[in-house]
């Protein structure tokens, strides 16, 4: 996808980043980390979403997993 076509729909990161939450948030078997503080589960959260991006196999599966959410 053209970076283009992301700005076309979202119109900055923050939004594409929030609708990518929202939607994961609605997967039951996936829990956004509870550490005890917001700080640790920001950085707990960004270290699960990096980790899950440098796993290939894991990659075409969020894809086909989020166009079933796309509109």
């Amino acid at each position: 996808m053209h970076r283009t076509t992301v700005y076309r729909r979202w119109h900055d990161v923050g939004g594409l980043l929030a609708d990518a939450l929202g939607a994961a948030g609605e997967d039951a078997t996936w829990q956004p980390p509870d550490t005890g503080s917001l700080q640790g589960d920001l950085h707990a959260l960004k270290t699960e979403i990096h980790d899950s991006l440098l796993t290939p196999a894991s990659v075409p599966a969020a894809l086909i997993a989020a166009s079933f959410h796309s509109d």
